[in-house]
């Protein structure tokens, strides 16, 4: 029989929910995205982050179980080519409420996951739900108007959700929505470390890739490498000392200008510029180790930074940015591409996945992939929507803790600093 999960992901700052069939198959990924609202702050502002979570997080879940419900009551299979649409929302001053979200499935109160539980913390204690909408745990599907909503729902096998690493205040709305849902739908709960999540996306675009690889997860919190022998199983073979690849990318832009979300806006001014006219350094460790350290080039742009603003009053010429901006790009990606694989050819796998925010990088992909040839590596890239945090991937690892009947309790809690350990 397959398995569906519907997955909860609000580690930082995007709202998003999905179900995945069998660890493979995408039915629906919805991701609410904050990027808009954290800009004029310049980055994500955690208190402002949860309270969007509150307020969207259960018109996502409607309209995750809304997408899913062709599929689900037709009985037939998705398609094998996998069509990976993510229903991306962007924030904006029409939607600033989340009251102009569309509600897919009607009385949002039915599923109940931010009212009607309040003893399991799953509860409305940041004024999740209008009290209208709450219903009784024990009735809480029977709100749902439309009957096919119910018959979607009650195909649901399992409930996941991110419970760390991120955000404290972001993760406690996701948590207290699947334990709403898994209480009231008396279905399991699965929580999944973030880092996981990233590293299972690559199963949803590629149906033969399986275990063993070698997994690089860079992003804005994160620079990991991972050796994965097989499903649910890591080891941790190297990681930043200081700054992750995304930060330093983030912080680097914003130094020079360009604002919030830095990674994009650095790699497209990158593009036309000479990733060769700047030397900054790349960070080796004498000692075999697969870990890397970005402070060192971080600290190096900054003061190159300040050298231009010095000799050009404060404009540099656009091309002189971009040359900038090219060659600490190339400092950040030489090291991540060289690690990696390194560690691939160490561990023998044949194989690394790339994933999260850093890994929709053109450098890195382009980099990663002619090294991999050279070593005869295959190296796996998941599409850019699914390197940014998205519940689809948590659905994915979900699945294969739930073959092996690993599932949290309703006492399950945030873990702002989890790791990822075997």
């Amino acid at each position: 029989m397959p398995v569906n999960i519907l997955a909860i992901e609000s580690s930082c700052d995007e709202t998003s929910a999905a179900i995945v069939r069998d660890g493979r198959h995408v039915l629906s990924n919805i991701v609410y995205s904050q990027v808009k609202l954290h800009e004029v702050y310049g980055g994500v502002v955690p208190e402002v982050a949860s309270r969007k979570h509150v307020e969207v997080i259960i018109q996502i879940i409607d309209m995750a179980v809304s997408k899913a419900e062709p599929i689900i009551l037709s009985g037939c299979s998705p398609s094998e080519n996998n069509e990976l649409i993510t229903d991306t929302i962007a924030y904006s001053q029409s939607n600033n409420s989340g009251e102009s979200l569309p509600r897919a499935i009607g009385a949002v109160g039915a599923i109940d996951a931010m009212g009607a539980v309040d003893a399991m913390g799953a509860v409305d204690a940041m004024g999740a739900v209008d009290a209208n909408d709450a219903v009784d745990a024990n009735n809480a599907m029977g709100a749902i108007g439309a009957k096919g909503a119910i018959d979607a729902m009650g195909a649901i096998d399992a409930i996941a959700v991110t419970y760390g690493p991120g955000l404290a205040g972001s993760l406690l709305v996701g948590l207290s929505a699947a334990k709403g849902l898994a209480l009231s739908m008396k279905k399991p709960l699965i929580g999944i470390n973030h880092i996981e999540g990233h590293i299972c996306a690559a199963f949803l675009e590629y149906p033969e890739l399986a275990p063993p690889f070698t997994a690089l997860v860079a992003s804005g919190g994160h620079s990991h490498i991972y050796y994965v022998p097989d499903y649910c199983k890591f080891e941790l073979l190297g990681r930043t000392r200081d700054d992750a690849a995304g930060e330093v990318f983030d912080k680097i832009a914003r130094a020079g200008g360009l604002g919030y979300p830095g990674g994009p806006k650095l790699s497209a001014q990158a593009a036309a510029g000479n990733p060769e006219a700047f030397s900054f350094p790349r960070v080796r460790f004498g000692d075999g180790s697969y870990d890397f350290s970005f402070s060192g080039p971080k600290t190096a742009a900054v003061n190159q930074l300040t050298k231009l603003n010095n000799q050009f009053q404060g404009k540099a010429p656009e091309d002189v940015m971009a040359n900038f901006f090219a060659s600490f790009q190339a400092a950040v990606v030489d090291i991540l591409t060289e690690n990696t694989i390194k560690a691939a050819y160490a561990k023998k796998t044949g194989k690394i996945v790339v994933s999260g925010g850093v890994a929709s990088n053109s450098l890195l992909r382009e980099k990663l992939k002619i090294a991999g040839v050279a070593n005869n590596i295959e190296v796996y890239f998941p599409s850019p929507s699914l390197c940014t945090d998205n519940a689809a991937m948590i659905a994915s690892a979900a699945y294969y803790r739930y073959c092996k009947n690993q599932f949290s309790g309703l006492d399950l809690n945030a873990v702002p600093d989890l790791a990822l350990t075997c």
